[in-house]
């Protein structure tokens, strides 16, 4: 049944790559992000670095890495984009340290994103659900704010 999920997970991922537009107006110009994330996928608080792999007008494919208070994650992000506003859709996975009752959590998640395709700030807000083998599924609302570069 599990990779059942993560085969699904991964063509829905894959997806809005076939429907990617050629135009180029709505591209990032700069592919790299370094922001602070409270709650999320980093359960607290973290620092993030996500970097733009594939850079459509309508779609985007980001991956990150976030240090956190207590925990390491990472994660593959993928952007529907209108404008300025952006849907994500997230997928990682979180190591954390012996405080939790789980050493390892799975997310996936939705969110929203505010950025200009030549803007230097990102505002995000996500409600990714976190899944832990002792602790179950549990929703983290999450805000972060970033430096675009």
């Amino acid at each position: 049944m599990c990779r059942i999920s993560m085969i699904i997970l991964l063509l829905i991922f894959q997806i809005p790559l076939v429907f990617a537009s050629n135009g180029k107006e709505d591209v990032f110009v700069r592919k790299n992000k370094f922001g602070v994330e409270i709650g999320g996928s980093s359960l607290i608080m973290s620092t993030k670095y996500e970097r733009i792999l594939l850079n459509y007008n309508r779609h985007k494919t980001a991956v990150e890495l976030g240090v956190g208070l207590l925990s390491l994650n990472t994660g593959i992000n993928q952007l529907i984009s209108f404008h300025q506003h952006h849907v994500e859709l997230k997928m990682g996975a979180l190591g954390t340290r012996m405080i939790y009752s789980d050493s390892i959590y799975y997310s996936f998640g939705v969110g929203y994103r505010f950025q200009k395709s030549h803007g230097r700030t990102a505002f995000q807000i996500s409600c990714p659900i976190n899944y832990g083998k002792n602790s179950g599924y549990f929703v983290n609302v999450g805000v972060s704010i970033s430096r675009v570069f």
